[in-house]
């Protein structure tokens, strides 16, 4: 199936966009502490669309929750004090990427297939 999810990553590519991370917060379930744009861009929000009805159209499940755009600064974090404000912090999206991540003591990342955005 990573062929068909490759096909998918070169039809929905989208244009690029900045996103800006300007708030920090924590998840106490999956105890992750997070960064997160208050503002989503619309090219984030149409590429997270389309992304997500090429999965559906191939079988795949989507999630129901509402769509959380965020970047995971550390896991395992029980608590935080209050964080206080972050700084924005602007970061370019110039490509997207099929990532495979392999479990163990220390998840493992690897590309799969990168896509330029326009």
């Amino acid at each position: 199936r990573v062929e068909a999810l490759r096909a998918l990553g070169g039809r929905c590519k989208g244009g690029a966009f900045a996103l800006v991370l300007d708030a920090i917060g924590h998840w106490s379930g999956p105890q992750v502490m997070w960064a997160a744009p208050t503002s989503v861009p619309g090219e984030l929000v149409a590429l997270h669309a389309r992304l997500g009805e090429g999965l559906q159209a191939l079988g795949y499940a989507t999630e129901s929750r509402a769509f959380r755009p965020h970047v995971t600064l550390a896991r395992k974090v029980r608590r935080i004090a209050d964080p206080g404000p972050l700084a924005p912090l602007t970061w370019p999206v110039r490509e997207i990427a099929l990532v495979e991540s392999r479990p163990g003591s220390a998840p493992m990342y690897r590309p799969v297939a990168r896509w330029v955005l326009g």
